[in-house]
């Protein structure tokens, strides 16, 4: 009944949390790959920029949640993503460590900041009798549509090629441009969601105290349609006592004899 009544909420939210998950997943499952493949960090930089990225994460999260309060959520979540597109140079044009650490830190403040308002923006999307179910199935619908974004960036990687300098080596190699794909689907992807959160809708500050869930409304439902069968068999009732009463019909439902006697002549 959900899909029938709400097909375009259900559509929207999915391809929203598909563009989302791509953000996500395209600026994190491959990020400690590209720091040691393209930027020839050792392991353990790499893991420690991961952790500083993640700690933009969480600020964001903090930061995005306190101000949609204010300011709503789309345009949260807007100026939130448009803010990962100022920080792609950061995140992929430098060759040092506290440079390439800032860059994840801010490409992750915006990105998770804009994650932050989901789970309540969805939730007041929700229809009221599916609250519960439907930011959880839209989000892991669209988490299934993005799921192979880091094979993507794998293949797009052995495709796109740049060259660095190995000091282990001393030598020149050619090693795939992580860099770059990441920053072109991180692009495009922000940009994407910044347009889909703008023809959207906003139910801010909703309340479902006084809804339904679905098991309470199809219950409903039926009992109406109990009521108005009952209703109905009444009135049926009433009409035969009195046609009864007129004579018109006996008691077991069939006109007299006289009467069907008149009917044939």
């Amino acid at each position: 009944m959900m899909l029938k009544n709400e097909w375009v909420l259900c559509i929207y939210a999915v391809l929203l949390m598909t563009g989302f998950n791509f953000l996500s997943h395209g600026s994190q499952d491959l990020y400690p790959t590209y720091l040691k493949t393209t930027k020839g960090l050792s392991s353990h930089s790499a893991t420690v920029a991961t952790i500083i990225g993640n700690c933009g994460a969480i600020a964001g999260g903090v930061a995005a949640g306190w101000i949609s309060q204010r300011l709503g959520r789309r345009l949260t979540i807007i100026l939130f993503t448009l803010s990962i597109g100022a920080w792609i140079p950061l995140w992929i044009l430098p060759n040092s460590f506290g440079a390439l650490a800032a860059g994840a830190f801010f490409i992750q403040f915006g990105v998770q900041g804009a994650w932050g308002i989901i789970p309540v923006h969805l939730n007041e999307l929700s229809p009221a009798g599916f609250r519960s179910t439907f930011p959880g199935v839209a989000y892991q619908l669209g988490n299934m549509v993005s799921s192979a974004s880091a094979q993507i960036e794998a293949t797009a990687g052995d495709n796109l090629r740049t060259t660095i300098y190995n000091k282990a080596t001393g030598k020149y190699e050619e090693v795939p441009d992580y860099g770059k794909v990441q920053g072109i689907l991180i692009g495009v992807f922000a940009a994407f969601v910044v347009l889909w959160t703008l023809i959207g809708d906003e139910k801010h500050g909703r309340h479902f105290e006084n809804a339904k869930l679905a098991i309470e409304e199809d219950k409903a439902g039926k009992g109406e349609k109990d009521e108005a069968s009952i209703r109905n068999s009444q009135e049926r009732d009433s009409d035969k006592s009195e046609d009864i009463e007129r004579g018109s019909i006996n008691e077991k439902g069939k006109a007299p004899q006289g009467a069907q006697h008149i009917e044939d002549i």
